[in-house]
């Protein structure tokens, strides 16, 4: 287990978790935690950091006629000045604004959430050729295996969740419920 912690990464991701190792080796995540803490093992944490200081690192790799789309929450931010005046010099940019409280949308940043730190965040890419291979395989393996965000619990149960806990923790502000 030490050894292919330290020689392999999981298909999926750029570096093993302790639950992903888990799951690979079939032993406790506990186990797999004092393992590694008892060599002092840290996966997770990234040796090096390099970010292209091409300021349109994206934008030179859009085949000319393409246009993107990109969906995001209705935050404020993504309303500045700033951000209007980046959009106007990429009019083959449009942007989608999704409504306020969307739930939908919290899977699809999850989703994406995901992908960044299981392939992104500490990987290691060269060229967009090789990040796209990446992204690709992610996405390839993901998809062998979906698994679709289902509500388990009913509104009622949620809501005497919070109940449960608001008296539990004495908070003053639950006594609407």
């Amino acid at each position: 287990m030490i050894e292919r912690t330290l020689r392999t990464t999981p298909a999926d991701a750029t570096h093993w978790s302790i639950r992903s190792m888990a799951e690979e080796t079939g032993y406790s995540h506990t186990t797999i935690r004092r393992m590694w803490m008892a060599f002092g093992l840290q996966p997770h944490r990234s040796q090096t950091f390099k970010l292209s200081s091409d300021p349109l690192f994206v934008d030179n790799q859009i085949p000319e006629g393409l246009d993107v789309h990109i969906v995001m929450d209705n935050y404020a931010t993504h309303k500045t000045p700033k951000i209007k005046a980046w959009l106007a010099r990429r009019p083959h940019y449009h942007v989608h604004f999704t409504p306020t409280s969307a739930s939908w949308i919290n899977q699809v940043e999850r989703w994406f959430a995901e992908l960044t730190r299981k392939q992104i965040q500490r990987g290691v890419h060269t060229s967009v050729r090789q990040l796209e291979a990446d992204i690709r395989t992610f996405i390839d393996l993901h998809n062998k295996v979906p698994r679709p965000f289902k509500w388990t619990k009913s509104a009622d149960q949620i809501l005497a969740s919070v109940k449960r806990f608001c008296h539990k923790a004495q908070q003053p502000l639950c006594g609407e419920l």
